[in-house]
Order: structure tokens, then C-alpha cells, then sequence
């Protein structure tokens, strides 16, 4: 049985340095490569780790003493390191929940290079002395006790600011995406989850195994079975994850100074509000869907128009709490009027309907500020403050819109229809479409006459 747990550990020392050198060696762009080195000093650290445990139970430190205590302070590289890389996939540290005097990476790893120093009296020992410290007197010393009990805490610590971290990212989603496949991070949040449970276990195993039965040598092995099991999922969802750039950090490209105004622009007898050299680009609206016209609301001011004839003129989709407007203290300083607000989304309604922008699987924020040359913080103020919704509400809304029509008029499979309307899944599909009507895609075909017989 021991040599089955051996070998474990030797497994698990091998894979995870090759899976470290697999994502440091990985050629993608700079921003996934940086976020995947943070992840390698991890695989590298724990493949250091396992190898120590092989040492310590095969009794191999009495063969090789001065690798005690080598690995200690790598404990203190995990929580840095996989804070690094959220922040980074999530577009850099300037977004950082804990502020900007922290953004510096060396500050991060400032406990494990303080614990390397506190061990440096304990490395220039002799061998023997070594051997006689772990083997008599490391149970009873306050001191490593201290280690152990910061360790648990700082990386406690930082898994709860992960958490917090992809929260915040989770809930600015909807303000800049359409869709959230691929962006809401679900797997790292299940892992950081995983890895408070997994870290709860180690507390209560300690306790119990070595200061309620004082046996310890189950300690080390129920620890890197779970890490294992971690390790491997991290490496392979990084593998498969791309870069998460948000939205203010993408823009910074062609953000206008914050004292250009924008250029009102008579057209047709109406003004609108343009803006100039970076966002307009008509040549990424010309690749959009074909025009298909289709009457607008008669009332000439939308701001005031009852919500269902605005947002769903033509083909209303119950809702069962209508949109209302909000009001954002963000929006204080805006240089926009009441009526330009109204305007510019009156302007949005418009294009979606006409270009179908929505089928778009991957609109943005950005790309639609870009096709209708307006800066994206003056379209989510119109979204938000007139509109009553945010982005991806409002994107998702026309979606259902577009499903409701598909299902009328064609006998086609749900999911099919699913993806014609812009949706990337058909889950996402079915959870939107109840939340905004009320009743499930099956449900809904099943009230129309002869498109019933099709609910798959």
C-alpha cells in the first residue's frame, strides 16, 4: 500500500512539471502567455511539492538531509500567483479589486520571500542537524506551527479575494457582452470554491490526524491527492481558456481624450451625436446582416414612449417586470443632455432592428458603440438611464424577439432556431427565453397553430 501512494506521488511530481512546461513553452498571444507562466510557477511549485512528500515518506531526507524545508515557502507562491493570473486574463492589474498600491507583482510574493529568509538559519545547518530537528524537536515547535497556521491564512486569503474578484467581473459582464459563454469564468470560480472546501479538509484533518491520534502520515497524502486533482483541472482549463480583456482596457486603443466633445451632425432635418477618427468605422457595420426594414414607432420621443412599444414595437415579448429606467451616479458628470440620451437610444432601437445586429453571437459593447460611432460609455448611459437595462439585456431581449418570429413562421428544431437568433447555447437560449416571457421555447411553440409538432 505505501509503495501505491509512492508512486502516486512521483506522478503527480512528474505531470504537473511537464503540464508547468507545457503552458510556459505555450505560444499565444502575450497576454495568455504572461497569465499561463503564472500558472506554471504553480504546476512547478506543487511538482517540488510532491517530490518533498516522496522524500519525507520513503525516508529519503536521511539519504539527502539539505532538501529539508527547501519547498516550504512555495506554499506562499500559490494564492500570488493564481491572483496574477485573474488579473491578467481579466485585462491587467489596474482593474485590481484590491487597489492600485498593491500592483506591483513583487509585493505579492513578498511572504514567500520573507519565509525564505526566516528558513535561512535552518539551511546552513550541518545534515545531522537537520535530520535531528525534523525527526525531534519540528513536532513541538511553536515556530513551524506559526509557518503552517500563515500559510493556510494567506492562501485562505487570497482565494476569498478571488472570489470576490471574479464577482465584480461577473457582474460587469452584462454591461459590455452579449453573451457570456466562454467570459463568466465559471470553472476558475468552481475551483477556488473547490479549493476553500479542499483547504477546510486539510484544517480538520490536521487537527484530527496530528493532534487528536498524533498520527501524521495520512496528512501528506490526503493533501496531494486533492492537489492533484486540482492541479490537473487548472492545467487543463487553462489550456483551453483565452484571454479575458475587459471592455475599458480594450478601448484604451481608440478611447477619445476625455475634453473631445462629440460632433452633433444634422441628418435628414435630426441631429445625432458622432463621434470622430476612432469609433467611426463604417466598414465594420458594413459586414453586418442585410437591412431588413421594419416601421418604427410613430412617437417621436422614445424616452417617453410605454415600454413594450419601444423596446418591442412590431412584435412585443411579455416580460413579467417591464424595464425601467435607471439612474447612475457614474452618469453625474456626463456632457450629454436628457434628449441626446433619448437620441442615441432611439439610434440603438433603430440599428438593431434594421442590421439584426443582435444575431451577432459575439457583440459587443465596443462593437456596437463602433458601428454606430458613438463612445461606449455614452451608449451604456443611454442603455441604462433610458432604456432601463443593460447591454446584454437589451441585446438578448431582440434575440427572443428573433427566436419568437423564427418560430412562427418554421417548423425548424429549437436548437437550430436557438442559434439563428445569436444564442451560443441552447440552455442560454432556454433560461433567457423564460426569464423574458415567462414560459419555456417548447412551451411557446407549443401555443402556435401547426409549429407545435417540433419541440426538440
Amino acid at each position: 500500500m505505501m509503495e501505491s501512494w509512492n508512486a502516486l506521488f512521483l506522478v503527480g511530481a512528474v505531470n504537473s512539471f511537464f503540464l508547468g512546461l507545457l503552458l510556459w513553452g505555450r505560444r499565444k498571444r502575450p497576454v495568455e502567455r504572461k497569465a499561463n507562466r503564472f500558472l506554471s510557477l504553480i504546476l512547478f511549485s506543487w511538482s517540488y511539492g510532491f517530490f518533498y512528500t516522496w522524500i519525507i515518506e520513503t525516508g529519503m531526507y536521511r539519504r539527502y538531509p539539505h532538501l529539508l524545508l527547501i519547498g516550504a515557502p512555495f506554499t506562499f507562491l500559490t494564492g500570488p500567483c493564481l491572483y496574477l493570473y485573474t488579473e491578467t486574463i481579466l485585462g491587467g492589474l489596474e482593474n485590481s479589486i484590491i487597489g492600485k498600491r498593491w500592483n506591483r507583482p513583487v509585493l505579492h510574493f513578498l511572504p514567500f520571500i520573507l519565509n525564505t529568509l526566516a528558513l535561512v538559519p535552518f539551511y546552513v545547518q550541518s545534515g545531522a542537524g537537520k535530520i535531528h530537528y525534523w525527526e525531534t524537536r519540528r513536532p513541538g515547535d511553536p515556530w513551524f506551527l506559526l509557518m503552517q497556521c500563515l500559510q493556510l491564512l494567506h492562501l485562505g486569503t487570497y482565494l476569498a479575494i478571488l472570489l470576490l474578484r471574479i464577482r465584480r467581473h461577473r457582474a460587469g459582464l452584462g454591461e459590455n457582452y452579449s453573451s457570456f459563454e466562454g467570459l463568466a469564468l465559471d470553472w476558475l470560480r468552481n475551483l477556488i470554491l473547490f479549493g476553500w472546501i479542499g483547504l477546510l479538509a486539510y484544517v480538520i484533518v490536521l487537527v484530527f490526524f496530528r493532534y487528536w491520534t498524533g498520527f501524521t502520515e495520512y496528512i501528506n497524502r490526503f493533501t496531494d491527492l486533492v492537489v492533484l486533482g486540482i492541479l490537473h483541472i487548472l492545467g487543463y482549463e487553462a489550456l483551453s481558456q483565452p484571454a479575458i480583456l475587459k471592455e475599458e482596457t480594450i478601448l484604451q486603443v481608440g478611447k477619445l481624450p476625455p475634453d473631445e466633445p462629440a460632433v452633433e451632425v444634422a441628418e435628414g432635418g435630426s441631429s445625432s451625436l458622432r463621434y470622430p477618427v476612432a469609433f467611426n468605422q463604417p466598414e465594420i457595420s458594413a459586414g453586418r446582416f442585410s437591412p431588413q426594414k421594419r416601421p418604427l414607432s410613430q412617437n417621436s420621443n422614445p424616452g417617453e414612449a410605454a415600454d413594450e412599444e419601444f423596446f418591442y414595437s412590431g412584435h412585443p415579448v411579455t416580460v413579467s417586470k417591464p424595464p425601467v429606467p435607471k439612474t447612475d451616479s457614474s452618469y453625474a458628470r456626463s456632457p450629454l443632455t436628457q434628449a441626446e440620451v433619448r437620441d442615441i437610444a432611439h439610434q440603438v432601437q433603430e440599428h438593431l432592428r434594421d442590421t439584426q445586429a443582435y444575431l451577432d453571437e459575439t457583440l459587443s459593447l465596443r462593437d456596437l458603440a463602433m458601428e454606430l460611432s458613438l463612445s461606449p460609455h455614452h451608449l451604456s448611459q443611454a442603455i441604462n438611464q433610458v432604456l432601463g437595462m443593460n447591454f446584454f439585456e437589451l441585446v438578448n431581449r431582440e434575440r427572443v424577439q428573433h427566436s419568437q418570429r423564427l418560430m412562427e413562421s418554421s417548423t425548424a428544431p429549437l436548437l437550430d432556431i436557438a442559434y439563428e437568433s445569436g444564442f451560443r447555447s441552447k440552455s442560454t437560449f432556454n433560461s433567457l427565453f423564460k426569464q423574458y416571457t415567462g414560459i419555456t421555447p417548447s412551451q411557446y411553440r407549443k401555443t402556435l397553430p401547426q409549429t407545435g409538432k417540433n419541440n426538440r
